[in-house]
């Protein structure tokens, strides 16, 4: 059951299909809010039909999956639970080249500042 509400929340809120690269405290805020909201969602009146309509879920009985929710079907490359050794982390070239330019332009603004002083 609880596969079955994480996958069907990862499925809608994206920021879960991807490695998290946040303070734990703020993973777990972002959680408890997709949470409360789906929640939310799925308890009111005019959003529920429309946020979970009928098929959406697993259908259990007894315990056992009788019918997989259709989820599922957008939920078949999900690797939002990844080591977070194998999240790269060096920044693209164009990151740093960016990076670079406003080291320069803040750099020389400042110096030309000191110099007026």
């Amino acid at each position: 059951m609880i596969e079955n509400v994480f996958g069907f929340i990862s499925a809608i809120f994206r920021v879960f299909k991807k490695p998290m690269l946040l303070q734990p405290n703020t993973v777990s805020q972002l959680t408890m809010a997709c949470v409360l909201l789906h929640n939310f969602l799925r308890r009111n009146k005019t959003s529920g039909i429309l946020y979970t309509p009928p098929g959406t879920l697993d259908m259990y009985e007894n315990g056992k999956l009788v019918r997989p929710g259709s989820w599922r079907q957008d939920a078949e490359n999900f690797n939002g639970i990844r080591c977070i050794s194998q999240v790269a982390r060096k920044p693209s070239l164009n990151a740093v080249k960016i990076r670079e330019k406003f080291t320069e332009y803040f750099y020389t603004n400042n110096s030309s500042c000191e110099e007026n002083e």
